[in-house]
């Protein structure tokens, strides 16, 4: 949880912002919102302890969507890109990381060419 005057000072910024969007139409900005984000903006500066409150319920708000968005995100993300591409490795009989046991082989160890040879850690800074 952030401190108690950060937390002030970012939901004053935020009403403020949203209390001026009125003027990009040509219309009169939203005097209670400027009053309310000046109000946060004292309190924060004044008395911050005023607004622990507030900051733990915003806090654990932000816990609740986490756990309520999260999975979401995380399963589009997961069957929606890294199982499609598997799929296709899969498919296409793909190995990256070469895996596949061989029980025909002596040794797993990849030989490097001469050409690697330049950037053999020997000077890194």
């Amino acid at each position: 949880m952030g401190s108690d005057r950060s937390f002030g000072l970012v939901i004053a910024t935020a009403i403020a912002i949203l209390s001026m969007l009125p003027v990009r139409h040509g219309e009169a900005p939203s005097f209670w919102g400027l009053a309310a984000a000046i109000a946060f903006a004292a309190a924060a500066f004044l008395a911050p302890d005023r607004l622990r409150p507030l900051n733990r319920l915003w806090f654990k708000l932000g816990g609740a969507l986490h756990k309520i968005t999260n999975p979401i995100i995380m399963g589009v993300l997961f069957f929606g890109v890294i199982l499609p591409i598997a799929m296709l490795f899969r498919l296409r009989g793909a190995d990256p990381l070469k895996l596949s046991f061989d029980k025909n082989a002596t040794s797993y160890w990849t030989m490097r060419d001469a050409a690697d040879a330049a950037g053999d850690m020997s000077k890194q800074f």
